[in-house]
């Protein structure tokens, strides 16, 4: 968005920005550079969900986020010890980042439909991976292969198994698939061999 940083509402439902960054968010005199402040905060945050970090790191950025940018009050934002913020994040914002990521998914496919350039799987699977809080789509297979496992802990588990991936941005999914099955076959041989 880049010079039209203003124009975030367009993309992000304000209430919902709103109910996770709260004050620093409404308690603005300057629209503009709230919006460009605003805009790195998210990238920060969905850097922070899609790392593995937990709700409650999440939660601990957010609130000295909001109170650094919250302006004069009388009362600094409340501490949640539910971690309300990071949730509202995950609930409301990061389907809105996902259904922006649907948008480029479009914009790539008919670029690749008129022959301008090159559609990579990648960029048809971020508006799900975003949503999901996947780093890639290794950490996608991994987490469809594994339905009761957390957010946090796919992500650990994706970091362990990063060693015995090769393919590429450009790899088919079945291939994304395949390795995910194999490392997680070699890390179990591992780990049995290491009971004996």
């Amino acid at each position: 968005m880049g010079n039209r940083s203003q124009d975030i509402g367009i993309f992000m439902r304000e209430t919902a920005l709103e109910s996770v960054f709260g004050r620093a968010y409404t308690n603005s005199t300057k629209p503009k550079a709230t919006a460009r402040r605003t805009l790195g905060a998210l990238r920060d945050l969905t850097a922070m969900w899609c790392g593995g970090r937990t709700l409650v790191e999440i939660e601990e950025w957010l609130l000295a986020y909001v109170r650094k940018h919250e302006g004069e009050v009388t009362k600094s934002a409340p501490r949640s010890s539910t971690a309300q913020r990071a949730r509202r994040f995950a609930i409301r914002i990061a389907p809105d980042l996902g259904f922006l990521c649907g948008v480029l998914g479009q914009v790539v496919a008919h670029r690749a439909a008129t022959g301008e350039g090159p559609l990579l799987p990648v960029v048809e699977m971020l508006p799900q991976m975003v949503r999901a809080g996947d780093h890639d789509r290794h950490h996608t297979a991994l987490r469809q292969m594994r339905t009761v496992a957390s957010r946090v802990a796919t992500y650990e588990a994706s970091v362990t198994l990063a060693k015995h991936f090769s393919a590429g941005s450009t790899a088919e999914m079945d291939a994304i698939r395949d390795e995910v099955t194999q490392a997680m076959i070699i890390e179990s041989l591992e780990d049995f061999g290491e009971e004996d």
